[in-house]
């Protein structure tokens, strides 16, 4: 890639461009990144055991509420339970040696299952009386007036999938799973600005009308416990299943739309400049190095070479379910 490169053209879909939550995490840290994700459509295609995990997990506690509802599953229930991440693994198989297995995901829902054998809350459900469990939307945020290409406005649709709306003490929360590998207060702390999920109470109160009042996280610990847990074993495992609960006021949904439609405005502004710029201060963070780093430290000229290779594959997921 170079200066003078024609980017790609807009990723439209009927017109429309959709913005997620992982498209507003990059906005805010490279617009680079941004190019080659959300423009070339290109994502690093190596292991990820981490998300292969979380989604194993996040298959299993789907199955749970839709199912079991309030309540720890019976043994039938549990076997299908264990059979939900038994499928996941055989068509995301586990890095060799790593310990994020599925008998380890097993393990782990069946711990969950027995702290949590009966909910403090109550799952919300539709008309036909079923789970409101990973719940799809697409909603309008904004139009924006692109006079490019015979484009005069582009209208922009934020969309998302909400793990678990619940009514716990009379009102509606959003519970949003989560595994980690490090719990602790920082990591509590670090959720209360999470523009995810003050979107995802936005996009509640849109599609319902209904008031809710903030959002929960649902923690899960995925680290197995070392020989000897300086508490014991017992406190070990209470430890790795955590929840807070996060108040949100109306204004700060207000603050969450203003600052997603200038995040949206910036991505504009780069493709209209026909350039996005690297913030190389994001090159290599907490978790290691950008997806894009060794794309980046080649010539311009290499760089789309790289992209188009087979250490990178098409960014083909959407959190909207297809039908």
């Amino acid at each position: 890639m170079n200066f003078n490169m024609q980017l790609p053209p807009l990723p439209l879909v009927d017109g429309c461009l959709l913005i997620d939550n992982s498209t507003l995490e990059t906005l805010t840290t490279c617009p680079r990144a941004m190019e080659y994700g959300k423009l070339y459509k290109r994502i690093f295609a190596g292991d990820k055991p981490s998300l292969t995990f979380g989604s194993a997990v996040h298959n299993a506690l789907e199955y749970r509420y839709k199912t079991c509802k309030n309540k720890a599953p019976d043994e039938v229930q549990w076997q299908a339970q264990a059979d939900v991440i038994e499928k996941y693994f055989l068509t995301n198989p586990a890095v060799e040696d790593d310990y994020r297995t599925s008998s380890w995901a097993i393990d782990l829902m069946k711990k969950y299952n027995q702290i949590y054998n009966v909910e403090p809350f109550n799952v919300l459900v539709d008309a036909k009386g079923e789970t409101l469990c990973e719940l799809s939307f697409s909603l309008p945020l904004f139009d924006y007036p692109l006079d490019r290409m015979g484009i005069k406005s582009v209208p922009v649709i934020y969309i998302g999938r909400i793990d678990l709306p619940v009514q716990w003490d009379g009102s509606i929360w959003i519970l949003d799973h989560k595994t980690t590998s490090m719990l602790g207060a920082q990591y509590f702390e670090a959720a209360t600005m999470s523009s995810q999920q003050l979107g995802y109470v936005w996009a509640f109160q849109e599609l319902t009308k209904q008031k809710c009042q903030g959002f929960i996280i649902n923690a899960i610990r995925v680290k197995q416990p070392p020989a000897k847990p300086k508490d014991g074993l017992d406190a070990w495992w209470r430890e790795s299943f955590q929840r807070q609960r996060y108040h949100v006021q109306p204004e700060q949904l207000v603050e969450w739309k203003a600052n997603t439609i200038a995040l949206v405005r910036e991505f504009f502004y780069h493709y209209e400049q026909q350039y996005f710029p690297q913030k190389t201060s994001w090159c290599i963070g907490k978790y290691g190095k950008c997806q894009y780093f060794d794309v980046c430290t080649l010539p311009q000229g290499n760089r789309e070479t790289m992209l188009r290779s087979t250490l990178f594959q098409d960014n083909i997921w959407s959190p909207l379910k297809q039908t």
